[in-house]
């Protein structure tokens, strides 16, 4: 049996060929040098991802300040360049060889001063229908560009109205997230065809927009056991329940461990 690639690059690919989801991905190639230049000169900033990396791990970050100036972030290390072909080189040693992709830097509002993204969970439900079973939002420390779930798990709603996107309709948003991530949710189910749950990293813009950061095969749940009430963690239990065959009932007893994977959740600073 063939095994199907699951990396960002493949996911992504799948999704674009869907022409109502194109315009909520942010452009993206595989790293090469001809992809590093073309997207640097177009963004003047972009980051790079391991193709199959986690928890953040890998990213690399770069700004093009001018012709001359030009600065290659990782986490807390920086390096400066003077012009971009020994950027690209500087990048070619951090990435090893490894298979990365190249993206479009984003800028995320804020809630707080504080950068945030969403996680929104969609699975099959008895019918076999891809149903939206839970949000929350995942908030950075204060000048940090990656999140504490244990800290800074809100519910969706109070986080959007108290944010910097202002005037934008919460309800509008609440419902277009929704309505992407189902889009999705049936794009990816066409080439991943074993697939019963996704977890959905999302941002938003400063100017409103939907961004999908990136969709998880194996999604961590723990997370939504730090929002206010249980409901919405006993509910994606339920599911798993039901699509494993197993008695499931939304407000039984949670069970106690479960075995959770754990998903990229980086912040563009």
């Amino acid at each position: 049996m063939k095994t199907l690639r699951t990396g960002k690059w493949q996911k992504h690919k799948q999704m674009m060929t869907n022409v109502h989801l194109v315009e909520y991905l942010p452009e993206t190639m595989l790293f090469s040098e001809q992809s590093f230049h073309t997207l640097l000169q177009k963004y003047r900033k972009v980051v790079l991802k391991p193709d199959g990396g986690a928890l953040g791990a890998g990213i690399v970050v770069v700004t093009s300040f001018s012709s001359d100036h030009y600065v290659v972030q990782m986490r807390h290390r920086k390096w400066h360049y003077a012009n971009a072909r020994q950027c690209y080189e500087g990048v070619k040693r951090i990435t090893k060889g490894r298979d990365y992709v190249i993206q479009q830097y984003l800028y995320f509002a804020k809630v707080n001063n504080r950068l945030f993204d969403i996680r929104i969970m969609t699975q099959l439900n008895e019918h076999s229908r891809w149903i939206v079973t839970g949000m929350l939002t995942k908030v950075a420390y204060k000048g940090y560009a990656v999140t504490n779930p244990e800290e800074f798990v809100r519910p969706v709603e109070s986080v959007l109205h108290k944010s910097s996107l202002g005037q934008s309709s919460v309800d509008q948003l609440m419902n277009e997230l929704e309505r992407i991530s189902l889009e999705a949710s049936r794009q990816l189910e066409l080439y991943y065809p074993g697939l019963k749950i996704i977890g959905f990293d999302v941002g938003i813009d400063t100017e409103g927009h939907i961004w999908i950061i990136e969709p998880n095969f194996a999604p961590a749940i723990y997370w939504f056991k730090q929002l206010p009430e249980m409901r919405t963690y006993k509910n994606i239990i339920y599911y798993k329940q039901i699509k494993q065959n197993k008695k499931a009932s939304p407000m039984n007893s949670v069970p106690a461990t479960m075995t959770e994977t754990y998903d990229d959740f980086y912040y563009y600073s």
